[in-house]
């Protein structure tokens, strides 16, 4: 798969014409301060490498004249991020290719899936996700369990890593304590000891309008999606049409894929600001082709005090 690079370059100049004629116009980088008086041009290069064609979930590219906002690595992106390619056998397209990558490297998410921990039902071949926040809690939405019923701990496996299943001891469901409603915290019978798989820290302030944060979409493979905070306006469009999703003020909006193939979450995905777990995903996607598509993420630093309390009490 060959990357298409997309240049854009965005240009202010402030110069008379009589100036312009007379000597070359210096070009400064954004931050740099001319002399005074002094005609100059502010420049401001910004590079996208991007996979192109790019093939979702299941090899399928849907046409659609929909626009992407939006910038999604996939799992074997992610390898070619991290590949050191031996001088002796790759060739110098390759090579080329992986210094490429490795400048998108260093924003790639650092925590990646290591945190991330799959919830299986008895009797469900549908998984829901969760956050390892402790080495035996498990952060994820209530709404991976059946509504109005109290949830069976041994009905439920938590894996892991691919070869590694343990079981819950308890479920506590929100609003009980200083829980969401929207939230379920499950506690493992024992701590978690695979080394590959590692915490992620809670929020340190609620996240904003505007806020760049990182979309884990689980369903299938894991995908990172870069995205932004956004009205919550979004998220009543998008779930208009679904009875049982309300908007309350534990919760914010963030900005899906315009593909609605591309809208890859599940319920109890975490969201990610500033390598922080800041939401979990409440309802999973409801995308349509062409809009702003929002997701509704329950606040995870309006809980925090308690889960702090929890942390410690497990660990």
């Amino acid at each position: 798969m060959l990357p298409m690079r997309l240049l854009l370059v965005l240009c202010w100049t402030s110069v008379t014409t009589n100036q312009a004629a007379k000597q070359p116009i210096p070009q400064l980088m954004v931050g740099d301060m001319p002399g005074s008086g002094q005609p100059y041009q502010i420049v401001r290069i910004i590079e996208y490498v991007v996979p192109h064609p790019y093939r979702p979930q299941g090899g399928q590219i849907e046409n659609t004249t929909a626009a992407d906002s939006l910038e999604i690595f996939a799992p074997h992106l992610e390898r070619q991020f991290n590949k050191n390619p031996n001088t002796n056998t790759a060739n110098h397209a390759e090579q080329t290719l992986a210094k490429t990558f490795n400048i998108i490297a260093r924003t790639s998410p650092i925590v990646a899936t290591k945190f991330l921990i799959k919830i299986y039902a008895m009797g469900s071949n549908t998984p829901c996700t969760g956050a390892l926040i402790s080495y035996r809690l498990v952060l994820t939405s209530s709404q991976c369990f059946p509504p109005n019923q109290t949830p069976v701990p041994k009905d439920y496996k938590v894996q892991v890593t691919q070869n590694a299943l343990y079981e819950v001891s308890s479920i506590i469901l929100g609003p009980s304590s200083g829980l969401d409603r929207y939230m379920a915290l499950m506690v493992l019978k024992t701590f978690v000891v695979e080394p590959e798989v590692q915490t992620v820290a809670l929020c340190d302030a609620p996240p904003r309008r505007a806020d760049t944060i990182i979309m884990h979409m689980s369903k299938g493979s894991p995908h990172f999606l870069r995205s932004q905070i956004i009205s919550n306006r979004a998220c009543k469009s998008s779930f208009a049409k679904v009875e049982n999703a309300y908007i309350t003020e534990s919760m914010f909006c963030a900005h899906n894929s315009n593909k609605r193939m591309d809208c890859q979450t599940t319920k109890g995905d975490p969201l990610v600001h500033r390598e922080r777990l800041c939401g979990i995903n409440i309802y999973g996607p409801s995308c349509v082709d062409g809009a702003t598509n929002g997701d509704l993420y329950v606040n995870v630093f309006k809980a925090k005090a308690y889960l702090q309390t929890m942390i410690a009490r497990y660990n």
